[in-house]
């Protein structure tokens, strides 16, 4: 039976041509309509302005994106903005929650459901006030009242007659937190505060003490790869109590409660990842694994002294070097799908 359409052998060649690209034409773009239409939603973390957060932002993200298919963005910001980002949801993960220094402020988006705590991502965040190993001594310091006696050591040289405590950023909860114990333990009376412009500078300054066998005196925590770098000695404060802590927030909250008279070192409690309401029905996936995503202190430090030893700055690579090294532990955090697009990923990167 001829098909009444076929005029002639040429002719049929030509309108199964056209026809065969009628139907490519129309596949593809079906098949982009379907990409289009599955793709899966960005996911936007909060920057911070520290290292270990800058890691596992970096860590994070490259599971989202190689193992479970996520575009991700990270949003410039600092500790203030990133309460309110998180909150209101133009954020959609925060990696480091540290709730001890906004204790008021995290229990009450918890229980308003704003935010949804996944969990620890390391066990422990400690905060401190730290001088040089050999300072410590060399003058026989051991605890935070001892530093009263040695302020001409770090001599303020706007004001001679006091010394300078290196406090963090102003955009730090902790700034204020330690403007309030520095009062409380008599330590505005010989010292000056001084706060570098920016998260390097601030660094900047102890490297600068080390490296040149200078006396410093102030605030850090861990983990940091200045913290695994150099001999320190933390300095001895009372121990910890809720009442105390109470006391000392609420200093900070209202001004008008200083000078307080007594005051004790920062609790010392798991640091962990917050994500917003929406974040389970946008990316359930997601949440599962950050939920089991606990990298640890130790690691942590190491990630960030090989950072800094290597003179890496792109926290990508940060990540791809753990990942590469430490595949025993992430790959329980994650599903077997999202493992093997992982591993295809970092197959697929240079050594």
């Amino acid at each position: 039976m001829r098909i009444p359409w076929r005029i002639g052998e040429k002719g049929s060649r030509s309108t199964v041509i056209v026809i065969i690209l009628a139907l490519v034409v129309i596949t593809v773009t079906l098949g982009a309509i379907i990409m289009t239409t599955t793709q899966k939603p960005s996911i936007t973390f909060n920057g911070g302005q520290w290292d270990s957060i800058r890691f596992n932002n970096a860590l994070a993200g490259y599971i989202f994106k190689h193992g479970y298919g996520y575009p991700v963005v990270v949003r410039d910001s600092t500790e203030f903005t990133m309460e309110e980002d998180l909150a209101t949801g133009k954020t959609d993960v925060e990696m480091e929650v540290w709730s001890q220094n906004k204790a008021d402020w995290y229990k009450e988006q918890i229980a308003r459901g704003t935010i949804i705590d996944l969990g620890p991502v390391f066990d422990s965040g400690p905060q401190y006030y730290i001088i040089p190993a050999w300072m410590a001594e060399q003058y026989q310091i051991e605890t935070i009242y001892d530093m009263k006696n040695y302020s001409y050591l770090m001599q303020d040289p706007k004001d001679p007659t006091k010394g300078l405590f290196i406090n963090n950023p102003k955009s730090w909860t902790s700034y204020r937190i330690n403007e309030v114990k520095l009062e409380a333990y008599g330590l505005s009376r010989y010292y000056n505060a001084v706060t570098p412009q920016s998260d390097k500078a601030f660094e900047a300054v102890y490297i600068n003490a080390q490296e040149n066998h200078q006396p410093v005196f102030g605030y850090y925590w861990s983990p940091t790869a200045l913290m695994g770098s150099y001999d320190w000695y933390i300095l001895k404060e009372p121990p910890y109590t809720d009442a105390c802590w109470n006391e000392v927030t609420a200093a900070v909250n209202n001004p008008g409660l200083r000078p307080l008279a007594n005051a004790c070192a920062y609790p010392d409690i798991p640091v962990t990842t917050a994500v917003s309401k929406q974040m389970p029905a946008k990316a359930p996936d997601v949440v599962e694994m950050l939920m089991k995503m606990e990298v640890g202190i130790d690691p942590m430090n190491h990630e960030l002294a090989w950072a800094r030893k290597n003179n890496v700055t792109d926290w990508d690579l940060v990540a791809i070097h753990y990942l590469r090294n430490n595949e025993d532990h992430w790959k329980t955090w994650v599903t077997p799908t999202a493992y093997a697009g992982i591993k295809q990923a970092l197959e697929n990167i240079p050594p």
